[in-house]
């Protein structure tokens, strides 16, 4: 994990999440680094131990993913709200989440609005449900900074994840297709009279 997070810290990232990606279609064809070993105080990835740029003893199938963020939430492409703690993504829990707590999310991620809604299990999901009973009042830069029983505390499962879309217009089409407008508090649909 240190190297991973020497990596985004170069790049002005606070957060960093890594796994094996494997051969990649239009990668180089160079492999430069190998058995690479940070502490977590270097500010590049070529200050840390290593075999030497060049020198390695893998193949493409070995090469690593990195996904960096600033913020402590995420959007999967599934619509899956998570949260991180520092060293793992996690789900959140329905348990009172509503249209406020949708907002701060959205906000913290550059948005005006949140659409929200239990999405439950997604395959790929994490493991890990890390917030339960989220309450905000609306004023908070990060769901995290929301009254929740605590990370990882929680007395529900992965059918009650919390799914979540954000966007910028008062106007959304579900993927469902239905048309819903926002009107500063709710959601809700458009009669075709």
């Amino acid at each position: 994990q240190f190297e991973a997070n020497v990596a985004c810290k170069e790049l002005g990232y606070r957060h960093a999440q890594y796994w094996t990606i494997g051969e990649v279609e239009g990668a180089p064809d160079a492999i430069h680094l190998d058995e690479v070993k940070c502490d977590g105080s270097e500010t590049s990835l070529l200050f840390c131990k290593s075999r030497g740029i060049g020198v390695h003893a893998c193949e493409h199938t070995e090469d690593v993913g990195l996904s960096c963020h600033n913020e402590d939430t995420r959007i999967t492409n599934e619509g899956l709200l998570e949260v991180f703690d520092g060293t793992r993504w996690g789900t959140v829990c329905d348990d009172y989440f509503g249209q406020v707590e949708a907002d701060v999310v959205c906000k913290e991620l550059g948005y005006r609005h949140g659409h929200f809604s239990t999405i439950g299990e997604v395959e790929g999901s994490p493991d890990s449900i890390l917030l339960d009973s989220v309450t905000c009042n609306g004023n908070e830069t990060s769901l995290l900074q929301c009254q929740h029983k605590g990370l990882g505390v929680h007395d529900c499962d992965h059918t009650e994840d919390v799914g979540l879309s954000c966007h910028q217009e008062d106007v959304y089409i579900t993927k469902r297709n239905l048309l819903e407008v926002y009107d500063g508090n709710t959601w809700g649909t458009v009669c075709d009279d």
